[in-house]
């Protein structure tokens, strides 16, 4: 596991990391430079984003636009427009960890993964698609006709 990001809560979570799995998580901090979070979305599969409060979360655009399977809860505002329930990733209810667990267990399955991983291009080029203002005003004017 991989976590990307500082905040207050870091060492209380680096406390509820059992001590047998340590060595497993990598703690790395607040990532500056674009390079060094490209590098981490290339090497992972899955972002999940178990947020409390997140009006967007521009994580969500980066992760999809790189290909990864994402796990979020359904108050990350970018969630619910791009993660296809069942088709790129899922979401759950925010603060239920059983949620959290069976979204990530059914995310990381084998039969689930790659094709989550794969399907993230499609519902990226479909929400740009969606939200094209040039297109938008385009169908605008032919309704006005």
């Amino acid at each position: 596991m991989v976590i990307a990001g500082d905040g207050k809560l870091k060492g209380e979570l680096q406390a509820l990391v059992p001590r047998e799995l340590e060595g497993r998580v990598k703690w790395l901090g607040f990532l500056s430079d674009q390079g060094d979070v490209s590098a981490v979305y290339r090497n992972s599969d899955v972002l999940c984003l178990a947020s409390e409060h997140e009006p967007w979360a521009l994580v969500v655009n980066e992760a999809v636009a790189a290909g990864l399977a994402v796990v979020a809860s359904d108050v990350v505002g970018a969630a619910a427009e791009l993660v296809r329930e069942g088709v790129n990733g899922k979401t759950f209810v925010s603060k239920d960890l059983d949620g959290l667990i069976g979204a990530l267990r059914w995310v990381t399955d084998g039969e689930n993964i790659d094709g989550c991983r794969a399907s993230s291009a499609g519902v990226l080029a479909d929400w740009r698609k969606r939200g094209d203002p040039i297109l938008g005003l385009k169908t605008a004017l032919q309704h006005m006709v």
